[in-house]
């Protein structure tokens, strides 16, 4: 699943994820607006005194940045493999001894470190979009005379365990629910957690996100729902799935 995950997450966030996530809420304007007031604005951005240099800085070295590269990228095929003519049919299904022995599809030093960094920046990933709803968590953050800048986390454990819980995804297996009833009881706590899928749909995806990938087809994200989901009729931007996606792609 965290697998899945990382190739999910993949598809929403890019290189800069630590600036696209962690940004401020306040434009350059209206932070002149609300400095006016700024005991009640640190009260809820601890934030509120760093630049936007600083403000980067202290993330990064909290929550940590994309670091990935192919060390074997000049080696690579440099003619296109995933195609048609190449694979025989029109899906681009490929058996792995198909695959070129230069492909990443079959480096295995490649794929582990993809892998790696991909678990970070998931758990980055869910940390920013916790953060949004929670705060950052940081306390006494200052900058010395040498620029360095110092911090405290509250309750780090007490966090963790409230981000494990916000994303826990639950697997159903259908084949044993006879009821709504049945179903709320085998999932009483969906709606304050990730929610619930069933094992077929989970499975379903694992197949389409892993095919996309090896492939390097196109993977298409639909966001459907009421205008609450949707993120107008008075939402805040970036309280719209659809718009955050649209901005980090």
């Amino acid at each position: 699943a965290l697998l899945i995950t990382a190739f999910l997450l993949m598809i929403v966030f890019t290189e800069n994820d630590i600036s696209a996530w962690h940004r401020t809420h306040f434009t350059d304007s209206d932070e002149k607006e609300h400095n006016s007031n700024e005991g009640s604005v640190e009260k809820y951005d601890p934030l509120a005194k760093l630049t936007p240099e600083q403000k980067h800085t202290l993330l990064t070295s909290i929550y940590g940045s994309w670091g990935f590269y192919d060390g074997s990228a000049d080696e690579r095929p440099e003619e296109p493999y995933m195609t048609p003519e190449f694979t025989g049919n029109i899906y681009l299904d490929l058996t792995e001894d198909k695959f070129p022995p230069e492909s990443w599809q079959v480096d295995a030093v490649y794929v582990n470190h993809f892998l790696d960094a991909a678990t970070k920046l998931v758990r980055r990933g869910q940390e920013g979009i916790f953060a949004a709803y929670h705060g950052y968590g940081l306390t006494n953050v200052t900058v010395d005379d040498d620029g360095e800048i110092k911090w405290e986390i509250d309750n780090a454990d007490e966090r963790m365990t409230q981000r494990l819980r916000m994303f826990h995804l639950e697997e159903v297996d259908l084949g044993t629910v006879t009821s709504a009833e049945y179903l709320q009881l085998k999932v009483p706590s969906w709606r304050t957690q990730g929610g619930w899928t069933t094992t077929r749909s989970m499975d379903g995806l694992e197949r389409r996100l892993l095919h996309s990938m090896m492939t390097t087809s196109n993977f298409t994200v639909v966001v459907t729902g009421s205008w609450q989901s949707m993120g107008y009729g008075g939402n805040h931007g970036w309280q719209s799935m659809a718009g955050v996606l649209e901005h980090l792609l």
